[in-house]
């Protein structure tokens, strides 16, 4: 009798624990992007250098990767000649990103997007797509779990309501 009660005690916490789970794999996701985001940005302000993230290569934290493909990590590097694009001497940081449980949807202007750079001083943010991305970070499961965010035009993340 008393493990008929504990069966059916754990049927009824299952979906519960389950959404907490997508909850805990998305927040992670979510918060390695918010770090690099803001160390990029820091950086370019104290140092008044110009900072970009990318993302990156495929089993690679060094270099950076296809546009649009964020779920590989992010790669954070100091951009010295100031064209988005990586050199090895200018590696800064790389941000674990594990997207086995979750979709990763950057868009802006209807493009995936390639590099977000803070120039310094940190008085301005280009983007690979020309306008501030929208970006999705969702549980792969059917009606999973999920959080949407733009980044706005000082490089800052503001958290808006999935459609």
């Amino acid at each position: 009798m008393v493990l008929v009660l504990i069966g059916i005690l754990s049927a009824m916490a299952y979906p519960s624990f389950q959404r907490s789970i997508q909850r805990a794999n998305v927040q992670k996701v979510v918060a390695s992007f918010e770090n690099a985001l803001n160390m990029a940005r820091i950086t370019a302000i104290e140092r008044n250098i110009r900072v970009t993230i990318c993302p990156a290569k495929k089993n690679e934290r060094d270099s950076c990767g296809e546009a649009g493909k964020w779920g590989n990590g992010i790669v954070a590097f100091v951009d010295s000649s100031g064209d988005a694009t990586f050199e090895a001497k200018d590696f800064i940081s790389y941000f674990d990103i594990d997207d086995s449980a979750v979709t990763i949807r950057p868009i802006g202007n209807g493009k995936p997007i390639k590099y977000i750079s803070y120039l310094g001083g940190g008085s301005k943010v280009l983007f690979s797509t020309g306008v501030p991305p929208s970006i999705t970070i969702a549980d792969k499961s059917e009606n999973g779990y999920k959080i949407c965010f733009k980044i706005n035009k000082l490089g800052r993340i503001v958290y808006n309501e999935c459609k």
